[in-house]
């Protein structure tokens, strides 16, 4: 036998505009005079649009105010204007204090076109399931202009990033599904072109310092002394930096003089990779045959290396390049000296 079941709504139109939907069967109130709207049910909920997170990212001029529940990452969103962000949740929900969080979220890799980027940070909570991630660019360091460009923990570059600023950013979910709020890198650029690389025939000498110990990216990372090789048998307070070298020292500036190479009366062209110490100490010198150019550079410790050269023109026979600090400490990577 089929059973019918017969649900009552009850609704109320006041002549102020307001609306009351009520399926208790209270049908003698009125609305909150302060609500446009009122719902009332002692067993149902208002249930929101149900939207993918790329679907509300990719939402055209959204109002200020508008709600939405991301399905994707279990959290309710809302549009302030500017862009969408997740609805505090308050109260003892275990769901909600049990929540994974991520932390100290960044990446690595150069910002240079066709090169990968990989996003990294910590996870904290129960175990980890399927975090989503996101990769941002922008016009400028502040995030102008923002479009979504990737959702996966790596990224790589691409032609149309040239010049742009690139954020990435993580939502750490749990074995559970239980998500946590969305945390995000600052934003670093802009990306540069990729360098086209010398011809093979006009290299007189490439150092990349690959096998060194230490690191590049810590205060006492390049403690251990470097002594030099065949490329640069002079070496003046020189010390490993991780597959790099550091340049001179807390208290006085370094240098390193490359072997005897044959200019033939040609150009000469120095390019390297600099980035400086936790702040910016001074410049870099590079003389040939007692002829000296000056390198500044921007970058420090914590950020990718530029990618620098001088050229020297018409140098004579024989000689050497040595590649020194005005003051105190650099690190310095991918030395190629080349011949036009």
């Amino acid at each position: 036998m089929r059973k019918t079941l017969l649900f009552t709504l009850f609704a109320v139109c006041t002549a102020n505009g307001q609306v009351l939907i009520d399926d208790t069967q209270n049908s003698n109130e009125s609305p909150d005079p302060k609500a446009i709207l009122e719902l009332r049910s002692t067993s149902k909920g208002l249930l929101l649009p149900r939207l993918s997170t790329s679907t509300i990212e990719g939402m055209q001029n959204p109002q200020a105010g508008m709600m939405v529940f991301d399905k994707q990452k279990k959290v309710f969103k809302g549009y302030n204007g500017t862009e969408w962000v997740v609805l505090p949740s308050g109260g003892n929900d275990n769901s909600t204090q049990n929540a994974p969080t991520a932390s100290d979220v960044n990446f690595t890799g150069n910002l240079t076109v066709e090169q990968e980027l990989q996003g990294i940070y910590n996870y904290n909570g129960d175990t980890e399931g399927n975090s989503t991630f996101i990769w941002n660019s922008a016009s400028d360091n502040t995030g102008s202009d923002k479009a979504q460009i990737a959702t996966t923990q790596n990224y790589t570059l691409v032609a149309n990033d040239l010049n742009k600023y690139i954020q990435f950013c993580v939502t750490p979910v749990d074995n559970t599904s239980s998500s946590g709020e969305e945390q995000c890198s600052t934003w670093k650029g802009a990306i540069k072109d990729r360098v086209t690389p010398p011809q093979v025939g006009n290299v007189l000498l490439e150092d990349n310092f690959n096998g060194l110990g230490g690191n590049d990216n810590t205060s006492r990372g390049a403690n251990r002394k470097w002594n030099g090789n065949d490329n640069f048998p002079t070496i003046n307070r020189a010390y490993q930096a991780g597959n790099a070298i550091k340049i001179g020292a807390g208290d006085s500036s370094g240098s390193i003089t490359s072997k005897q190479l044959n200019f033939n009366n040609q150009n000469i062209t120095v390019t390297l990779n600099i980035k400086g110490w936790s702040e910016i100490e001074g410049y870099i010198i590079v003389t040939i045959n007692g002829d000296s150019q000056d390198i500044k550079y921007n970058n420090t410790r914590s950020d990718d290396y530029e990618s620098k050269s001088v050229t020297f023109y018409n140098v004579p026979d024989n000689g050497k390049v040595e590649i020194a600090t005005s003051e105190k400490r650099v690190y310095i990577d991918k030395v190629i000296i080349t011949r036009d």
